[in-house]
């Protein structure tokens, strides 16, 4: 059946949902429309998402929202209770790694085991959890899922009074998986939206987040971002859906960021009405930063005020902010809140104020939207219109992409750089269908910054950039840019003593791949021979990675912190296939909760590997480590010999 938007017949629709109920026995809760629609109108305007950004808006005030997900209800209850009185006006659940994938049967296990999860797992709490949270609380809650296949975690959360849920076709379906297709991403998407449709036709306005494919890590360029974000809205839209929330980021330049903001009121709006969405409410969203921060709180508070200044200067409707716990790990409630704070006391201070249009801002906005509208009309025009048909067709032929994603059906041909001034520009446009305007611009901008480097060539900024915002956090690059690429190349300087063969990957079902492509850029530059398996990678593949190159080294990624199941026997395996000898190392971010990094370093030894690298590790220090350790290998061969 070929794509398209047309919404999905109500026969059709319901006979899909008896599928999806059955995905896990708690789908059951959720059966009866009827009665979730009534436990919505008997909750009242302040526990729904539109309802509360519709009064946000008259009022002139930007709501405040986060991200918060933990195992159980009470402990979900508890911390949703202490953000609230922060002064959230928005609160989340955002769900463990298992339920992004559907392994319902793990978590299970794991509760039982009392094994920590990284999340809410809102399926296997069933439409009782959902409910008792939402009678706990006094605010609307929103569903950040993260996954694939959101279509049972949207109906349980929708049955129990939640009135949001984030992600989209772009986001979820490029940034966050491997190998899935664009095709069942788009009909997971349009069975939510159509979801969210059939309450909207009973009187009851669910809301989405478009998340907009703007890259992990953070490299977020705007048009990329903005054209996301408005396409995944008339997808939902489409579909009977009557409250969308387009959404944009932080990135490294304010000006370009409050354009940004500028650009996805007016498109948003436009495109929504071109399509005959006129009922459909639009709000913006500004998200702070997503790339890593200062492990340091107080430094990370910095980070915070920043993005809060950016959202409120630039008229976001809504931010979604970050605690200063975030670069150690799972924040705990009292960051979540201490963040809260912070932001609401900047809102406070700022009120109403915008940042008065310059020539700067006018330029970048006029730049953008030029960008921006190119890349949706392009999809808009192969599509015949459908935005559905024109997106699974658009990425096919690279006229719309996200750059540095794991996807295998991502064209992965633009190549994003910063200029002079930190602003995201193109080094490499790929498919991607600007007008020779932009393009100019863009090169000349680049120039500007291969200037100010003394003639750098640019493929080595790219590089420096990406470098900088895994270790150097870019909202904190007060130094020139010039300054910090020096410390970018330096970090790089470490050379292999001798040539070997490195297996690397992002092991069990963790979907984040920025760091592991920068890494396996650093091994190859010091002269190892990488072969880098990506994202989503098991045991097994692994081992016959190892195999086939001969590898001596096995490096191992994960951030999502569940690594300690996901290796538990891996050496074991190792040996048992002849490859005991093989250097084991592993990196990220390998626990949740508030876990000591020795209880870590110590758990991770125990389970075979050689070395065990913190979240803010360098690579020239792991290149160190491999140095080191094939040395002294060959140094106890030779004696052997």
């Amino acid at each position: 059946m070929e794509i398209s938007n047309k919404k999905i017949p109500l026969d059709e629709f319901l006979a899909q949902r008896r599928e999806v109920l059955q995905m896990w026995p708690t789908g059951s809760e959720a059966a009866d429309l009827g009665e979730s629609v009534a436990y919505h109108k008997k909750q009242g305007v302040q526990k729904n998402f539109s309802a509360v950004m519709a009064q946000a808006r008259k009022e002139g005030r930007m709501a405040i929202a986060l991200r918060c997900g933990k195992p159980t209800v009470e402990q979900q209850i508890e911390d949703l209770l202490y953000i609230e009185a922060a002064g959230a006006d928005l609160l989340p659940v955002t769900l463990d790694s298992y339920t992004r994938n559907l392994r319902f049967a793990d978590i299970d296990a794991d509760l039982k085991a009392g094994r920590k999860l990284n999340g809410y797992p809102i399926v296997n709490c069933g439409v009782s959890g959902s409910r008792r949270i939402m009678e706990a609380v006094h605010s609307p809650i929103t569903i950040k899922h993260g996954s694939i296949d959101a279509r049972l975690a949207a109906e349980i959360g929708f049955a129990g009074g939640m009135s949001d849920i984030n992600g989209n076709v772009y986001s979820w379906g490029l940034t966050y998986n491997k190998n899935v297709s664009i095709a069942s991403i788009i009909r997971v998407q349009q069975y939510i939206a159509r979801l969210m449709g059939y309450y909207a036709d009973h009187g009851v306005i669910l809301a989405n987040e478009q998340g907009g494919g703007q890259g992990p890590g953070c490299f977020r360029v705007p048009c990329i971002s903005l054209s996301n974000t408005i396409l995944g809205a008339l997808i939902t839209a489409g579909q009977g859906a009557k409250c969308v929330q387009p959404a944009t980021g932080q990135g490294t330049n304010m000006v370009q960021d409050i354009a940004s903001l500028h650009v996805l009121r007016k498109l948003s709006r436009e495109y929504l009405d071109r399509c005959g969405h006129f009922d459909v409410e639009a709000y913006t969203i500004y998200h702070q930063w997503q790339g890593s921060f200062p492990e340091n709180p107080d430094d990370a508070m910095g980070v915070i005020c920043t993005g809060a200044v950016t959202a409120v200067l630039g008229g976001a409707e809504q931010t979604v902010i970050k605690s200063p716990q975030e670069g150690v790990g799972v924040p705990t409630k009292e960051s979540n809140a201490a963040g809260v704070r912070a932001v609401r006391e900047v809102r406070s201070i700022l009120g109403g104020q915008r940042m008065p249009m310059s020539d700067a801002l006018a330029q970048e906005i006029d730049i953008l939207e030029d960008e921006t509208r190119s890349i949706i009309d392009a999809v808009l025009d192969c599509g015949n219109g459908d935005p559905a048909l024109g997106t699974l067709r658009g990425i096919e032929s690279g006229i719309v992409e996200v750059p540095f994603t794991p996807s295998v059906y991502n064209y992965g041909k633009a190549i994003p750089v910063r200029d002079a001034d930190r602003a995201y520009r193109f080094l490499d446009f790929g498919n991607l269908p600007f007008s020779e305007r932009a393009r100019k611009y863009n090169r000349a901008k680049i120039e500007e910054r291969v200037a100010k480097e003394g003639g750098r060539p640019p493929y080595e900024m790219v590089n420096d950039d990406v470098f900088c915002m895994m270790t150097d956090r870019a909202p904190r690059l007060a130094v020139s840019v010039t300054e910090s690429a020096k410390k970018a190349v330096a970090a790089q300087a470490a050379r292999a003593v001798r040539p070997a063969n490195i297996v690397m990957g992002v092991i069990g079902s963790d979907s984040h791949a920025i760091g592991n492509r920068l890494l396996a850029y650093a091994y190859r530059d010091a002269g190892f021979h990488v072969t880098n398996l990506g994202s989503f990678v098991s045991q097994e593949e692994f081992i016959k990675a190892a195999l086939e190159t001969n590898a001596e080294v096995i490096s191992v990624s994960s951030l999502y912190g569940h690594a300690a199941i996901d290796c538990a026997g891996f050496k074991e395996k190792l040996i048992e296939a002849g490859l005991g000898d093989v250097l084991l190392y592993i990196g990220g971010i390998l626990a949740v909760g508030k876990t000591s990094w020795e209880e870590i370093e110590t758990s991770f030894r125990s389970l075979g590997f050689d070395r065990v690298a913190r979240p803010a590790t360098k690579p020239a220090e792991t290149i160190s480590w491999i140095n080191a350790d094939l040395a002294a290998r060959d140094a106890a061969a030779k004696r052997r010999a």
